[in-house]
């Protein structure tokens, strides 16, 4: 018969690791935050620390990540744009989302936008300096919730559990795209209905031409982009770490720099490839719409 009783007072005895993920730029919160977590007798994986010169980046924290108990995600603007936290935390979750337990603990040092991936977890607030010591003190707590070797009397949730908040995305892109296309089909029937008459000369027969063309090219274009906006969010809603945040997928164009590092992140999924290949479709469309609409202006 195993004793369990002996599993479970070694379990007690472990001594919680957890892996700091952060950008460079917030490597003093991450140091202070590992110093004030190793005197709460929790150990702290800081990358500069455990990688020797010459060893392999990648190879070092995906094993890292793969042997300790929990990461924290050190949140601020610099990270969520960073490609290298990124990486660290899709390693985490996948790991979370495999192992059916909590593994990433999200906190906060400035105001900024939540990764829609981690948006859904409680997460610890290190905004306000002057509470430093006791959103440790809980976030301490939390660790060691997390690893079922908390007091019995730890009656707040904990940091990085889930809070039961569901991601909404805007419905303004559908609503521009389903107006345009309505207004679109009203011109559609206008020109047919006002203007389209046989005895009428070929200038105007011309001119009619490219009116119905240009509304037929705007309904074409509008449905495109509705078919780019639910291939996204059928990716978002099977893949948790599909988008970086929010705001992100709302952006449809390749002329921001955000919308380009999000696309460069997940160029490896094919739905991606389909999302650019249409979103591109739309250009040449809005492109070809522009050149009928000088065209209809020259007659007027």
């Amino acid at each position: 018969m195993v004793d369990h009783s002996n599993q479970l007072s070694t379990r007690s005895l472990k001594i919680p690791t957890v892996f700091i993920s952060h950008n460079s730029k917030d490597k003093p919160f991450a140091r202070k935050l590992a110093s004030s977590l190793r005197s709460h007798d929790i150990r702290c994986w800081v990358d500069e620390a455990e990688i020797r010169f010459g060893e392999s980046l990648v190879q070092k924290i995906s094993d890292a990540i793969n042997k300790i108990d929990l990461v924290i995600a050190v949140i601020s603007n610099n990270s969520v744009y960073s490609n290298w936290v990124r990486q660290e935390l899709d390693w985490a979750m996948t790991k979370e989302i495999k192992g059916d337990r909590i593994i990433v603990i999200p906190i906060i040092i400035e105001k900024c936008d939540i990764p829609f991936f981690l948006a859904n977890k409680l997460y610890a607030d290190f905004t306000d300096k002057d509470r430093f010591n006791n959103t440790l003190e809980r976030l301490a707590e939390s660790i060691n919730y997390h690893l079922q070797q908390s007091p019995r009397d730890y009656k707040e949730p904990p940091f990085g559990e889930s809070v039961s908040l569901k991601y909404n995305p805007t419905n303004i892109p559908l609503i521009i795209c389903l107006i345009m296309v309505a207004v679109s089909l009203c011109g559609v029937a206008a020109t047919y209905a006002f203007f389209y008459k046989a005895s009428e000369p070929s200038n105007l027969k011309t001119l009619v031409r490219y009116i119905y063309t240009f509304f037929v090219m705007i309904i074409a274009a509008m449905f495109a982009e509705l078919l780019r906006i639910a291939l996204i969010r059928y990716q978002m809603r099977f893949d948790p770490v599909f988008s970086q945040d929010a705001g992100m997928v709302h952006i449809a164009s390749l002329l921001f720099k955000n919308y380009r590092s999000f696309v460069s992140r997940h160029w490896s999924k094919i739905l991606m490839k389909a999302c650019i290949f249409i979103e591109l479709t739309v250009w040449i469309l809005i492109i070809l719409l522009v050149d009928f609409a000088i065209k209809i202006c020259s007659f007027l």
